[in-house]
This record gives structure tokens, C-alpha cells and sequence, in this order.
């Protein structure tokens, strides 16, 4: 039994299967499914023939380190019974298409191998080929025995002589070996999950933590956190982006206020809850201006402050990568673009303004360029007549 850690692990070692994890064209799902938190562990049945169904099985622990289920190549779910099954066969070289195997089915008193259509080509061949399939041959018994013996099940050769003796004593044999396919099906489970706890599926917080690293190196305005599954109890990674808004902190320390020439005019201690409302409009607005539409907005501590949850995802390491990419690019135009926004938005609902007084004899900064650019007047000679009473 392997475990796959890696897509292209995946595709070598599930060679001629259906299986979605292990497919070389069209959609790969390894990568989602461990990012789920689900981890996989292919088993191999040397003595199964190539046309075998159960020749490879892929076992599946969930993102709980249970065991969930089994496929064979076909990509069919099996049930228990059917991975033992399994099991059984190769115990018993089911790829010669006789010998311990004939002499198992016999015992049992059937050809079936869970479904008519799971047969192996070459037993049914030989079933077919058989004068009488309700016999054995002397050597498909000493098969039988020789495979009973090396897995220490015990068999009383005296006994198997007398008449149905050996019938007798290969019930009770097979009824060992049921009992050893059930143990290492069990084994084969409690190793797998074992493997699953030590060590868990997908990237790792190291990976995830060190995205996170980079992003903070380049971003200023937006924090990120993540949630891993074991903190959560979801199926995947989590994470969101979330950014602070002092509206007060903006109007005492931007430039662009000053520059602007902007002041309140409203009394931002003693605000109206008309007011808190408006100004938390304005906040809103301004971020369309970097390209955010807000999963939510928490009132702080003060009528001023804003927490903002501005986006949230999940997924596998490379969504991640794209989320961090996606939310620094809006982190680089949070100095410029949101200040903008922000004071524009205030600025229309009369929150903010320049003093009535500046505005009457002060033109505004943009009208003032204007005409400092206008060229003056040709001057005028002006004489001035004095008369004396």
C-alpha cells in the first residue's frame, strides 16, 4: 500500500484506472480533494490479473482521519465485504484462473466474485473449459492446502483423508481465511488512518503561513487571516481579508485634506444617527473606488471607526495564491483611491467641506490654478481728476 502525496504521484501509481485523482486528461481532482482534507492510499494485488477490477484499490480517509471508503480500477465505491474480497483473492493467486482459487469457489459453491461481470476472462475461461466444474483436481486441493498451510490456518491432514474429509476440513479453512481477509482489511484501515494523523493531507500551514509572509511584505491597508480545517471543522482552508477605517484618523492626517482645504462640518464628537448612518455610507462608497464590495462592515469602538470585512474564500494553495493577488491589488490602491473616495463621499453629503468663508474669498484649490494659469490684463493709463470745492 503507497500513499500519493502529489498529483503526479497519483497519476503514476493509478495507471489504468478511472480514477478522477489519477486521470492525465481532462480534470485532476487530487489536488481539491487533499485540500478537502482528504488523503488516499492505493493498494496492489500482485496475484490478481491484469483484468481484475480489485488489481488496484484506492482507499479513502476523510478530513476527520476516518476511513470513508474504496474504489476499485472501475472507479466503483465497494463495500467492505468487497475489499476483503479482494483481499481473499490475491491470498489465493485468483491471476492463475485455477487451483487455490478453484477450490475456494468450489467449497463455496459458486463462481461469483461479488458480480457476474467481475470474473476474471481467464477463470471463466477455465470454468468453461472444465468436463465437470463440480470436481476438483488433485492438484487445485494441494494448491489449496499449500496457501492454508502458509498462512498457519490449521488443517488436520489425517481428517482431510476420510470420505469428505477434505470437504470438511476446506470449509474450515475458508472460514480462516474470511478471518484473515477481515484482519488485514482492519489493518490496512487502521494503517492508513494512522498515516492520515501523522501526517495531514494537502499543503501545510508552513506553505499557507509563508504566502501569508510575502503578502504582508508588499501590503500596507489589508489584513488576512486563515482558518485550517482542524480550527474550523470545515472541509477546506478558509481565509478572508478584513481592513480598519479611522474616518476621523483620515481627516486629521492625510494630505490630500489639507490640500483640499477640508474641515468638518459636523461636530464629529457629537454625531446624529442620521449622520453615523451617512458616514458610513460614505465608507462604502469609497471602497468601490479600489475594486471592494464588502462582505460586511462592524461599527467600531467610536461612530468613526469601521472594521470591514472586504472579501473571504477557500480552497486549495493555488486559490489562495490568486486571493492574495487579487486583495494586494487592492491594497495598492487603498492610500490614493480610497482617501479620494472617502472624502468625495463625505464631501457629498455635507459632511465635510471647505469653510464658508474660504469658499466665498478663497477659490477653491482647482479654480485657483485656473486662474493663476489666465494671463493678465494689458495695463491701463488712468488719470485721475481732483476738483476743489
Amino acid at each position: 500500500m503507497i500513499r500519493p502525496k502529489t498529483t503526479g504521484a497519483s497519476c503514476y501509481y493509478g495507471q489504468g484506472t478511472k480514477w478522477c485523482i489519477s486521470a492525465t486528461k481532462g480534470n485532476n481532482y487530487f489536488d481539491e480533494y487533499t485540500s478537502e482534507g482528504k488523503s488516499f492510499y492505493f493498494v496492489f494485488f500482485a496475484n490478481l490479473s491484469n483484468t481484475n477490477p480489485y488489481k488496484k484499490i484506492a482507499l479513502v480517509v476523510g478530513m476527520d482521519g476516518e476511513y470513508e471508503e474504496a474504489f476499485d480500477t472501475e472507479d466503483n465505491s465497494l463495500y467492505p465485504h468487497e475489499v476483503q474480497h479482494a483481499i481473499l483473492q490475491n491470498m489465493l493467486y485468483e491471476k492463475q484462473g485455477k487451483g487455490a482459487m478453484a477450490a475456494y469457489n468450489y467449497l463455496e459453491g459458486t463462481t461469483e466474485w461479488g458480480a457476474p461481470d467481475a470474473i476474471p476472462g481467464v477463470v471463466r475461461q477455465a470454468i468453461a473449459d472444465a468436463e465437470d466444474p463440480g470436481t476438483l483436481s488433485e492438484s487445485d486441493k494441494e494448491d489449496f492446502v499449500r496457501v492454508v498451510k502458509e498462512l498457519d490456518i490449521e488443517w488436520d491432514d489425517a481428517a482431510a483423508k476420510t470420505e469428505r474429509g477434505w470437504e470438511a476440513q476446506g470449509e474450515l479453512a475458508a472460514e480462516g481465511l474470511r478471518a484473515i481477509a477481515l484482519r488485514w482489511f482492519r489493518e490496512m484501515k487502521e494503517e492508513a488512518e494512522t498515516a492520515h494523523q501523522d501526517d495531514p493531507p494537502g499543503p501545510t500551514e508552513a506553505e499557507f503561513d509563508k504566502l501569508k509572509d510575502d503578502y504582508y511584505e508588499a501590503a500596507t491597508n489589508i489584513d488576512v487571516d486563515i482558518d485550517f480545517p482542524y480550527e474550523t471543522g470545515w472541509n477546506r482552508v478558509a481565509w478572508n481579508s478584513r481592513a480598519y477605517v479611522d474616518v476621523e484618523e483620515v481627516m486629521m492626517n492625510e494630505p490630500l485634506v489639507r490640500e483640499k482645504r477640508l474641515k468638518w462640518r459636523i461636530d464629529p464628537e457629537q454625531t446624529t444617527d442620521e449622520q453615523d448612518e451617512e458616514i458610513k455610507e460614505a465608507v462604502l462608497a469609497a471602497l468601490t473606488y479600489v475594486e471592494a464590495w464588502p462582505d460586511e462592515v462592524y461599527d467600531g469602538d467610536h461612530p468613526l471607526q469601521f472594521s470591514i470585512g472586504i472579501d473571504s474564500g477557500g480552497g486549495t494553495l493555488s486559490d489562495f495564491e490568486d486571493f492574495l493577488d487579487s486583495t494586494l491589488y487592492q491594497d495598492g490602491k487603498w492610500n490614493e483611491d480610497f482617501v479620494e473616495g472617502l472624502l468625495d463621499a463625505l464631501e457629498e453629503r455635507e459632511l465635510i467641506g471647505r469653510d464658508e468663508r474660504e469658499e466665498e474669498y478663497w477659490p477653491d484649490p482647482e479654480e485657483k490654478e485656473k486662474q493663476i494659469e489666465l494671463p493678465l490684463s494689458e495695463s491701463k493709463r488712468i488719470k485721475l481728476i481732483i476738483r476743489r470745492r
